[in-house]
C-alpha cells in the first residue's frame, strides 16, 4: 500500500508538472500566433534594418536613430493591432516631446556649465513636459494617481536609462537588456495588448547588441523608450496595481546600475575594461549582464507582479532592488578616475623632451 501511495504521488506530481509545462507552451504558442505580436515583429524588423543600415553606412555617429525607430515601430504596431483606441496621435506627440527633452539635455550641457555639472537633474527637468503630457493623454491609464505614477516613473526611468546610455553606450548591450525587459513586461501585466507589440518589436533589435554592438539608445531615444515602457506597463497593469510595480521593476539593470554607481560609487578595480578587448570577452560580459537582467525580470514578473496590492508588491521588490543596486555596477567596470589622471599626466613629460631635441 505504501508503494501504491508513493506511485500515485509520483504520477500526480508528473501530471502537475506536465500540466504546467503545457500551460507555458500554450502561452508561447498564443504569443507567436497573436496578431499584435506579429505586427510588432514586422514593424520592428523594418525599424531594425533602418537603424542597422544607418549605423553601418553612416560615417557620422547618429546615436538616436535606433531608439526613435523602435518607438515609431512600437506605436505603429499598437495602432495597427488596436487602432486609435490605444495609439492616439497625441501619444506619439508626447513620446516625441520626451525625445526632444532628451536631446535638449545635450544642447544644454554644451552651452551651460551648470547643466554639465548636474546632468541627472538637467535630464529630469527636461523630461517633465513630455512625461506629464504622456500621462495626460494616455488612454485607459486609470485614475489620477495612476497617471501621476506614469509621469513620475517616466522621468525616473528616463534619467536612469539616459545615464546608463551616456556611460556605456552600445557596449552596454542595451538592446539585449531591453528585450529581456519587454519579455518581463509581457509576463507581468494582466492585459498584454501593448506588451505583445513591444516584445515583437524588441526581438529584432537584439541584433543591434549581439554579436556586435552597433547602436546605443541615444539621448533622445532613451527618453522616448522610457516613455514607451511606462506607457505599456501602466496601461497593461491597470487591473492589478501590484503588476504595475512588478512591471516597472523589470527595467532592471538599465536603472539599477546608474543608481548604484551614483549612490554607492562602486568602481571595480583590477578588471580589464571590455571596450577595447576581443569580441569573445565582450560577448561573455554581455551574457553575464543578460543573465543578471533575466533573474531580475523573472523575480519581478513572476513574484512581485502577482500581488494584488501595490504596497505589498513594493515590500517584496525592496530586497531585489537593494541587491541589484549594490551588485550591478560590478557588471560594468570602469577605469579608476585617479588612474586616468595619472596616465594623462605621465604622457606629457614624455613628449616634451622629444620636441625640444627636434
Amino acid at each position: 500500500m505504501h508503494l501504491d501511495a508513493i506511485s500515485d504521488l509520483l504520477h500526480a506530481r508528473a501530471f502537475a508538472l506536465g500540466f504546467a509545462a503545457g500551460k507555458h507552451l500554450d502561452a508561447i504558442s498564443d504569443l507567436l500566433h497573436a496578431r499584435a505580436f506579429a505586427l510588432g515583429f514586422a514593424f520592428g524588423g523594418v525599424a531594425f534594418l533602418l537603424a542597422a543600415a544607418v549605423a553601418v553606412a553612416s560615417r557620422r555617429r547618429i546615436p538616436d536613430v535606433a531608439g526613435l525607430a523602435f518607438v515609431a515601430a512600437g506605436w505603429l504596431g499598437v495602432r495597427g493591432a488596436w487602432g486609435t483606441t490605444l495609439a492616439r496621435a497625441s501619444v506619439l506627440l508626447a513620446l516625441g516631446t520626451l525625445a526632444l527633452g532628451g536631446a535638449l539635455v545635450v544642447v544644454l550641457a554644451h552651452r551651460f556649465s551648470v547643466a554639465r555639472a548636474h546632468p541627472l537633474l538637467t535630464t529630469a527637468v527636461a523630461l517633465v513636459p513630455g512625461a506629464v503630457w504622456l500621462a495626460a493623454v494616455t488612454p485607459l491609464a486609470g485614475s489620477d494617481l495612476s497617471r501621476a505614477i506614469l509621469a513620475i516613473s517616466t522621468i525616473a526611468i528616463g534619467v536612469g536609462m539616459r545615464d546608463f546610455d551616456a556611460m556605456h553606450g552600445a557596449r552596454g548591450a542595451p538592446w539585449l537588456l531591453y528585450a529581456v525587459t519587454t519579455a518581463g513586461v509581457y509576463l507581468a501585466v494582466p492585459d498584454t495588448e501593448l506588451a505583445r507589440v513591444m516584445l515583437g518589436v524588441a526581438l529584432p533589435f537584439v541584433l543591434l547588441s549581439i554579436p556586435r554592438p552597433l547602436c546605443p539608445f541615444g539621448p533622445a531615444g532613451s527618453a522616448a523608450l522610457a516613455g514607451m515602457f511606462t506607457w505599456v506597463v501602466v496601461v497593461g497593469g491597470r487591473g492589478r496595481p501590484g503588476s504595475v510595480v512588478g512591471g516597472l521593476a523589470t527595467i532592471g539593470l538599465l536603472v539599477a546600475e546608474p543608481l548604484g554607481r551614483h549612490t554607492i560609487g562602486m568602481v571595480t578595480r583590477g578588471v580589464r575594461d571590455p571596450r577595447d578587448r576581443n569580441q569573445d570577452a565582450w560577448l561573455s560580459r554581455a551574457a553575464v549582464a543578460a543573465i543578471a537582467q533575466l533573474i531580475i525580470v523573472l523575480y519581478a514578473s513572476r513574484v512581485v507582479a502577482r500581488e494584488d496590492f501595490a504596497v505589498t508588491a513594493l515590500l517584496i521588490t525592496a530586497p531585489l532592488a537593494a541587491v541589484a543596486v549594490i551588485a550591478s555596477p560590478g557588471l560594468y567596470p570602469q577605469p579608476h578616475s585617479s588612474k586616468l589622471k595619472h596616465r594623462g599626466r605621465s604622457r606629457r613629460p614624455e613628449r616634451s623632451p622629444s620636441r625640444s631635441r627636434s
